[in-house]
């Protein structure tokens, strides 16, 4: 089990926990993420294309939820997200960060992925 929090460098989250590896990466060169626990493709569109039809290209990200890489010829690459996957990234990460807490969700996950668990009523706090 890893101790301490977990390794960061420019761009890239890094934690190891019982078997785990959690691999988060704004790098533009991994084609790859992972959503709801299945790989999807990231678009990848030039910067004029993109300029051009803007407000296509939103409505394409904040419908699909799959994030969209802008390309420059001159400059870095950047990413554009839907407000709810920002959003979902943060949480992701905060509640990750803490190699306990991690270590009790992903068991939670194995748990229900496993048909264990037990179903129960939302309690109403009004």
């Amino acid at each position: 089990m890893m101790e301490g929090p977990p390794e960061r460098s420019a761009g890239f989250f890094h934690c190891e926990l019982e078997g785990y590896r959690i691999d988060l990466t704004t790098s533009p060169s991994v084609p790859m993420i992972v959503q709801n626990g299945a790989s999807v493709v990231m678009t990848h569109v030039g910067f004029t294309e993109f300029r051009q039809n803007l407000a296509k290209h939103f409505d394409e990200v904040t419908d699909s939820r799959a994030p969209l890489i802008v390309t420059r010829r001159k400059g870095r690459s950047m990413v554009v997200m839907s407000e709810e996957e920002y959003e979902g990234l943060q949480e992701t990460i905060h509640l990750l960060r803490s190699p306990a807490n991690a270590t009790r969700l992903l068991q939670s996950i194995d748990e229900l992925d496993a048909c264990g668990g037990v179903e129960r009523a939302l309690v109403d706090e009004t």
